[in-house]
Formats: structure tokens, sequence, C-alpha cells
């Protein structure tokens, strides 16, 4: 049955009068402080069960990266030998944690070097610096040397009898 415009007023002010009571109450709308306290609470443990594993994550990283970069430089000193038909030596500091590439192609005695410092927090097995010779016939020295981290994690670097190729395993 259709309204008519009497009850429809009717209707409209009885609903006018009672709109604040369809309304939600005002602690509905937000998150109460204690419910804040309880996501900030999940967050900080799921962090703190989260950030060791990254960072031992990064310190195998930097292990495996640096590995590969000693490998690297080895492997481009023989190459370097080899193609110029010279000396190339590959000295392994670890007391001052560098590692220098010297060709000795050019004249007069002066070598060019190339350089670098590995990370703080890996360290070599061995204490007493290590000097790789690499001649132009493309033989290659022993080469047997272990890296460490922080957290006890080994790299082994040493060259590979049948491609004379430095490998890299990490232990």
């Amino acid at each position: 049955m259709p309204m008519r415009n009497a009850e429809c007023g009717v209707r409209n002010a009885e609903l006018g009068a009672n709109h604040s009571a369809l309304r939600t109450p005002h602690s509905a709308l937000g998150m109460t402080l204690i419910e804040i306290m309880v996501v900030v609470a999940i967050i900080a443990v799921a962090g703190g069960l989260v950030l060791p594993s990254l960072a031992s994550g990064l310190d195998n990283l930097r292990l495996r990266t640096t590995a590969e970069r000693l490998a690297s430089t080895v492997r481009y000193a023989r190459e370097r030998a080899v193609r110029r038909q010279t000396v190339c030596q590959v000295t392994i500091d670890p007391a001052r944690r560098t590692v220098e590439l010297e060709d000795f192609s050019t004249g007069g005695g002066q070598a060019q070097r190339r350089s670098w410092e590995w990370p703080a927090g890996i360290r070599l097995d061995e204490e007493n610096a290590r000097v790789f010779l690499f001649a132009p016939d493309g033989g290659v020295p022993r080469l047997d040397l272990k890296l460490r981290n922080e957290r006890g994690r080994a790299a082994r670097i040493e060259f590979d009898p049948l491609s004379a190729l430095p490998l890299v395993r990490i232990e």
C-alpha cells in the first residue's frame, strides 16, 4: 500500500530524531591505542626473528663475493701473463686485507699495480702474506686458500687441475 505524503513526513521526522542512533559509535571508526600497541609488538617480534637471518645472509654474501673476486683476480693474472707473455704476480696480505696484482710487462722495472681490499669481518686462514707468480707459459702455481667470515662459514679457492681455472667452494 502506497504511503501518503503525510505518513512520509512523519516517517522522515522519526528518522531525523533517531538519526544519531543509526550512526556508528566514534570508537568503532578508528583503532584504540591497545590495538595499535599490539600491532607494533607483532611487527617488533617479526623483525627480531628476521633480522639475524638477514644479517647472516649478508655475511655469507660478502664471503662469497670476496672469494669470487679473489678467484677472478687470480684468473685475470694468469690470462694476462699468457696474453702479454710476461710475469704477473698476485700478493695476498691478510694483515692489511689486501689483494695486489702486479704486471711486470712494462719496461724500466716498473710494474703496473692494481689492488683491492676485502671487507672487514672476512679473514684468510693464514697469517703470512702469500705471493703467486704466473708465467707466460700458462702454468699455474699451487693455490689453496680458505677465507672465513665472522660466523665461521668458509670459502675455499683452489685451482682446478684440468681447466687451470680457480674454483670457489663454499663450505
